[in-house]
């Protein structure tokens, strides 16, 4: 078990229970705000429910890793994952996010939304101290079975790009074990550059696929291989969309 101070897990624990409260009122704005003012859709969104559904019966530390060109990528993962209802009587099973401290911070309506949505910010350029604290609470709440979103890559970008792999996934990995990978490529059909949200009435195609990775090595070399894996696995999807897209 990673260590992780009293006062963080109180906080933690804090957080989620506030966001538990006020989750009927904040889904639901979310949710009026996909379906009715920017009207996105996703065909096959109740096969995605039914397999998450699946996934989270498994009992074990789900990692849930999406490709990144919108602000909002893990926002709409969240309701394409399962209904309000579902996250209502079970909301340990919403997953966790990393935003960007510097660009959540910029909007106090933002800042309420992903404190009550379970969000970890986090600082870019921020010290060596607070990112390791970051990854303790990542690595807690992966130990204490609750889902956590992360990105493969680094920035948002319209294309997958090794050279922008971060790391930070392949630790969480190789650190808690038996933790099982989601690969999520979401991309908007009429995406064609990185964006803050997506299009007004955008259809979305989705891939996913349960990875289990495989660890042949220690250290930072095994987080680098755990990385690369997820990475090929998601550039495999890219691929597909645009082949079948483009």
């Amino acid at each position: 078990m990673s260590y992780l101070p009293k006062k963080e897990i109180f906080k933690l624990h804090l957080q989620k229970l506030i966001g538990n409260l006020f989750f009927i009122f904040i889904g639901n704005l979310i949710l009026f705000y996909f379906k009715f003012i920017k009207k996105y859709q996703y065909r096959h969104i109740k096969n995605l429910r039914n397999f998450y559904k699946e996934i989270i019966k498994l009992d074990q530390p789900i990692l849930i890793c999406p490709n990144h060109i919108t602000y909002i990528d893990s926002v709409i993962l969240n309701w394409f994952l399962a209904n309000n209802f579902f996250y209502l009587r079970h909301f340990s099973k919403l997953p966790w996010n990393i935003p960007a401290k510097e660009n959540v911070r910029k909007s106090l309506l933002f800042t309420i939304i992903t404190y009550l949505t379970k969000c970890i910010l986090i600082e870019r350029r921020g010290t060596k101290q607070h990112k390791d604290l970051v990854m303790r609470k990542l690595k807690y709440l992966l130990e204490n079975k609750e889902p956590v979103c992360i990105f493969i890559q680094g920035t948002r970008s319209e294309v997958l790009e090794e050279n922008q792999i971060h790391y930070g996934a392949g630790q969480l990995i190789t650190e808690v074990p038996n933790t099982k990978v989601l690969v999520f490529y979401i991309r908007g059909k009429k995406q064609k550059q990185k964006s803050i949200f997506p299009k007004t009435k955008e259809d979305f195609y989705v891939n996913y696929k349960l990875l289990e990775p495989k660890i042949n090595s220690t250290g930072i070399r095994a987080q680098k291989e755990v990385s690369l894996q997820i990475f090929n696995e998601l550039k495999k999807m890219e691929n597909e969309y645009f082949s079948k897209y483009q």
